[in-house]
């Protein structure tokens, strides 16, 4: 049976009004609430049921970042457990919010662990070459790391929400050289291959592909489950192995410089016409036509 590895990244919660520094470098991250990745959350879910479903025999979760792409839980201070999951701008009810006091903080890995993955493998970064990590390096980190664990499958996000690079996937097949199936909303084991539903703009393709393979999640490939309490304890018992830049040999030199960040302008507000004739006018005026 096969090993999956997952990708799990870290953003900027999804609710949360995103503020663009001063500086115009990017956007605020301290203090802000963070989640983990919905698209990554479906890869999770999906490859959780590949293992309930006898196709894989362990699920590995990957995430690079500082130190809060764990999370440190003290059982003894939740008040209550739930998990709201954001599909873009489709907002599922939430089912008893996490009431987590002190430190305590629901976070990347753990959740992941809490989800159903067998264990977690956290790559080490500091604050300031996590801000300059680009899809690139995250693919030759999940490459290198698929090949140091012996994995058969990477399913990763089709994209992430913070800078809807939808690279990742495409890179890190290139990189082991394996066939790779993007944007999949259905994922089958039929024998050896892999029978991947892709949503297309034309609507859906069906592809067969060779493992090992790369499989991006796409949003209608399944709902991600809730992590009941028992779950989360015993998540706080599952091994979560820590590794650095300099253990798996990848240089992060930046490819892409970031010039600016900016608010998008402000909508004006609209105007309500009498006629068509008006429309025209004001079309004209706009130089429009």
């Amino acid at each position: 049976m096969a090993r999956v590895l997952v990708g799990v990244k870290r953003v900027i919660d999804y609710a949360v009004k995103i503020r663009v520094k001063p500086d115009k470098t990017g956007v605020v991250t301290s203090g802000v609430k963070h989640s983990m990745n919905p698209f990554d959350e479906i890869a999770v879910e999906e490859a959780i049921r590949l293992k309930e479903r006898k196709v894989a025999q362990e699920v590995v979760a990957v995430s690079c970042g500082p130190t809060q792409a764990q999370v440190n839980w003290d059982t003894e201070k939740v008040a209550g457990f739930g998990r709201e999951h954001a599909a873009l701008n489709r907002l599922q009810p939430t089912r008893g919010r996490a009431a987590l006091i002190g430190r305590s903080k629901l976070e990347t890995l753990r959740t992941a662990l809490a989800m159903g993955v067998d264990r977690g493998i956290h790559v080490e970064v500091s604050d300031s070459e996590y801000e300059s990590l680009q899809p690139i390096h995250i693919s030759k980190i999940l490459a290198k790391i698929a090949q140091d664990e012996k994995a058969d499958l990477v399913i990763v996000g089709k994209q992430a929400i913070d800078d809807d690079a939808n690279q990742t996937a495409q890179m890190t097949a290139a990189f082991l050289d394996w066939p790779q199936g993007t944007f999949a909303s259905k994922l089958e084991k039929i024998d050896d291959k892999l029978t991947v539903t892709r949503e297309v703009d034309g609507g859906l393709e069906t592809i067969q592909i060779k493992m090992p393979a790369v499989i991006s999640a796409d949003l209608r490939l399944n709902e991600p489950r809730y992590a009941t309490l028992p779950n989360i304890m015993k998540a706080k018992k599952k091994p979560i192995k820590k590794l650095t830049l300099s253990d798996l040999g990848v240089d992060t030199t930046p490819r892409i410089e970031v010039v600016s960040v900016e608010d998008p302008p402000t909508r004006q507000a609209g105007v309500v016409l009498a006629d068509v004739d008006q429309l025209i006018v004001k079309l004209k005026e706009g130089g429009h036509i």
